[in-house]
């Protein structure tokens, strides 16, 4: 069973980001995570397998001072079934705190997916997934017509199992920010 870590997003950032999903669902343009029971987050890291316990242990020993990020207009990942995305710009103390727990996660023997481990992932937001060649022009107009910036922060860190996403555990991110 996969697994994600997910850092959701601040109600306000959410907000933004619910804005751009319903213009997706509204064009027919594939699937938004909201469709799949994902709230507004930013990707962390994914398992394809792994322990519930020692995935929620993960999840308990994230430590983040500054959970601060930006949302920025966007990209792809190309494949059979295309997704489009906002590139996440993170604080330097998340990209640290993903530093520390991918190496934790290595220390107890699972395996990240390798787009997701320190120099070679892409922070994103997801806008759509499954999106068919003949609707990808249709979503790139959409990202390009909502060229705003959002700013805000993570809230909270989740696990989900896929899919149907279930949310298997989560809690808020505490900083000494306030």
């Amino acid at each position: 069973m996969p697994y994600g870590i997910g850092l959701t997003l601040d109600k306000r950032t959410g907000a933004g980001v619910r804005d751009l999903w319903r213009v997706f669902e509204e064009a027919g343009v594939g699937k938004t995570p909201g469709q799949l029971g994902v709230p507004p987050h930013v990707t962390f890291a994914l398992f394809s397998s792994g322990k519930p316990d020692v995935l929620v242990s993960l999840v308990e020993a994230l430590s983040v001072e500054d959970p601060s990020l930006k949302l920025v207009p966007f990209g792809a990942f190309l494949g059979e079934k295309h997704t489009l995305y906002l590139h996440a710009v993170l604080a330097p103390d998340l990209v640290q705190a993903h530093v520390t727990h991918i190496a934790l996660a290595r220390a107890r023997g699972l395996s990240c997916d390798r787009l997701y481990t320190p120099g070679s992932i892409v922070f994103h937001c997801t806008l759509a997934v499954e999106i068919e060649d003949s609707d990808f022009l249709t979503g790139v107009e959409i990202c390009r017509s909502h060229p705003e910036i959002l700013e805000g922060c993570a809230e909270t860190v989740e696990l989900f199992e896929f899919f149907p996403a279930k949310q298997v555990h989560g809690r808020e991110i505490v900083t000494g920010l306030k």
